[in-house]
């Protein structure tokens, strides 16, 4: 199988990744990558593999970061990683990454969760893009990874990707964006937007257990998702919602010419 529709090079984020968990790869074709890599001069390779896979890459020096169980039916998927860069190596804020996760995943979750009041979850339709949009492009919302167009969101929909929207007096005031792997019952929460005034760790929470339900009924098996290590409120309502989490991407992407570490979670979901 090639390689060549999850291969990126992003030179934004010196970052070579692929999803390599359902491709047959021969060594030359990891030299290969690897010398693509330094002609872009990126300093680190990020793939997710099958763990039968990873015999081939760790006698060429790359490292487990996270593992993911069930991502391959009873087998599991690894993110694993080769640095090009020293100083890439070295994790950036590490002890206060650990603390962050130390407090979320030792604290006990009964006293914190609180019913939101948050109880509607739907697919949003094309005719919901502009909508979308709007709120992607407010100043009066967080957590969004990326902006997007109206024409760009229908064109996403139009590839397979979901957008579950949550409504208040006829307002989109939140949406999580989904993705699926074209090779297993896999689903990755890619985005998450929601309004200032529903800013709480309490709907963030229920935005991620409606999602949880929503695509347990369209037969997801596993849902997995990033989020930034530095990110306590972000981390702990993955926590809440009941994710495991799978490991960290050291020095992952680029935030306002700062490197950032990824925390991975996951969950199986039937």
């Amino acid at each position: 199988m090639s390689v060549d529709n999850t291969l990126e090079f992003s030179t934004a984020n010196r970052l070579t990744s692929a999803n390599l968990t359902h491709s047959r790869l021969k060594e030359n074709t990891i030299e290969s990558i690897e010398q693509e890599t330094h002609k872009v001069c990126n300093t680190k390779i990020s793939y997710m593999i099958h763990e039968s896979q990873l015999d081939l890459f760790i006698k060429k020096d790359y490292q487990v970061e996270a593992s993911i169980p069930y991502y391959c039916d009873s087998r599991s998927a690894l993110y694993i990683a080769k640095y090009f860069d020293n100083t890439r190596a070295k994790e950036i804020g590490k002890t206060e990454h650990d603390s962050v996760l130390d407090v979320i995943t030792s604290a006990s979750n009964e006293n914190d969760i609180i019913p939101s009041g948050l109880s509607m979850v739907r697919q949003a339709q094309q005719s919901d893009a502009i909508d979308i949009a709007k709120l992607q492009f407010s100043k009066a919302c967080h957590y969004t990874t990326f902006n997007q167009s109206e024409r760009a969101i229908i064109e996403d929909m139009q590839q397979g990707n979901d957008y579950l929207v949550f409504e208040f007096l006829n307002n989109i005031v939140a949406y999580v964006r989904v993705t699926y792997s074209s090779q297993s019952a896999v689903a990755a929460i890619s985005n998450i937007v929601i309004a200032d005034h529903l800013d709480t760790l309490d709907v963030k929470r229920d935005l991620i257990t409606h999602t949880k339900s929503h695509l347990t009924a369209l037969g997801v098996s596993l849902i997995q998702t990033q989020c930034s290590s530095d990110n306590y409120d972000k981390n702990k309502i993955l926590h809440q919602a009941g994710f495991h989490f799978a490991g960290r991407l050291i020095n992952q992407t680029y935030r306002q010419g700062e490197l950032v570490s990824v925390n991975v979670w996951s969950t199986p979901v039937t």
